[in-house]
């Protein structure tokens, strides 16, 4: 199978050609650690076994958070221990969506629109839960952001899965029908 650094490394040249003058810094690093990763250049581990004097070398991954070769296990891990924090209820999936007028801004501005976009997603559910009389006035979420589409162009949204109810003191309020809210509604605010 063909991996990630292996077509980096057959195609970096172009890449860099083509996307060089938008490319930010930590792509220049990412790109960097994926192909580094597993190679001599991130190090080498040595293991000696004493009784056969035989020795095997390995070489440690780089362990960035964009290299596909390091963050399989890491969002399998993830993964797991979020399905295990599960309530059994309904789950709602809410995207909220940077507008495409303000994709230039964000570029120049990722750390600061990434932390802005969550919590604008996250105080915007809170303020329709609170404004809802049939759901409790405090929910639970979890969010995933991605900064880009299936396609890689540059998209940023957060996606949000939120249980299907909430608290109100210490009573759980489901929530009933197929939406969580209105979302015609959400898209206004």
């Amino acid at each position: 199978m063909i991996t990630l650094a292996q077509i980096l490394g057959d195609h970096q040249g172009r890449l860099r050609d083509r996307y060089g003058e938008r490319m930010r810094p930590e792509h220049y690093a990412a790109l960097q650690s994926i192909l580094a990763c597993h190679t001599p250049a991130c190090g080498e581990l040595r293991y000696r076994c004493a009784p056969c004097q035989q020795t095997q070398q390995a070489y440690p991954s780089c362990g960035h958070r964009s290299c596909p070769a390091c963050q399989h296990s890491t969002n399998r891990q993830w993964l797991e221990r979020q399905r295990q924090k599960w309530l059994p209820v309904d789950y709602f999936l809410v995207t909220f969506t940077l507008p495409a007028q303000l994709r230039g801004f964000a570029w120049h501005h990722l750390r600061w629109t990434c932390h802005t976009l969550f919590q604008v997603a996250r105080e915007t559910l809170n303020q329709f839960a609170r404004n809802d009389q049939r759901l409790g006035n405090q929910l639970g979420l979890v969010g995933v952001l991605h900064t880009h589409s299936r396609r890689l162009a540059f998209h940023p949204h957060v996606h949000l899965v939120v249980p299907g109810g909430g608290l109100t003191g210490p009573h759980w309020q489901a929530r009933t029908g197929h939406y969580l809210f209105n979302g015609r509604a959400l898209a206004t605010v």
